[in-house]
């Protein structure tokens, strides 16, 4: 199964990189790439510990935050900054364009802050990331509303499928905040 899923990143990845050139088509590369290596290493770190026949490499409470904080929010950031201003039928704000590599960074050195300070499992340390982290999140969703919610929108039945997201968002905020406090 990770063999096909290996090669399925690769048949993707090449399928984005090759598309990339597109004036219509506009991926955020830089979070999906960076994403992938967060999973990436988290595989290997999981079979790894499988191999020891313990956890003696990194536990796997820790494997899930690699994989949760690192792949799939970056994977995410980059889809709401990115992809979901195009879906609606707008472009990236213009005041948000020139800060877009810059939330890039930081996101990708929050979530790895965030990461390493849940293995080494000192809470302040974590509380402190997990702070940094969120705003991150507070930057994307910024960022998101200035781009989709500046003029009407053309397409608004894709509103069905973005404000149950943005539900499922606020409820995972709190069930997160609930379980960092």
């Amino acid at each position: 199964g990770f063999l096909l899923y290996l090669f399925g990143v690769l048949i993707h990845t090449y399928w984005i990189v090759k598309q990339s050139g597109s004036k219509y088509f506009k991926f955020p590369l830089d979070y999906f790439f960076v994403s992938n290596l967060f999973l990436i290493i988290s595989v290997i770190l999981l079979f790894l510990s499988f191999q020891a026949g313990e956890y003696y490499v990194v536990s796997y409470s820790s494997i899930r935050h690699i994989l949760s904080v690192g792949w799939i929010s970056l994977t995410l950031q980059g889809a709401m900054v990115r992809i979901l201003p195009m879906f609606v039928g707008k472009s990236i704000d213009r005041g948000s364009r020139i800060y877009l590599k810059q939330h890039f960074v930081y996101s990708s050195v929050t979530s790895t802050l965030f990461i390493l300070a849940f293995i080494s499992k000192i809470k302040l340390i974590i509380f402190i990331t997990a702070v940094l982290w969120a705003i991150s999140w507070i930057w994307t969703f910024v960022i998101l509303k200035r781009s989709i919610l500046k003029d009407n929108l053309e397409y608004k039945q894709t509103l069905l499928l973005f404000i149950p997201g943005i539900i499922w968002s606020i409820v995972g905020v709190f069930l997160g905040g609930y379980v960092l406090f």
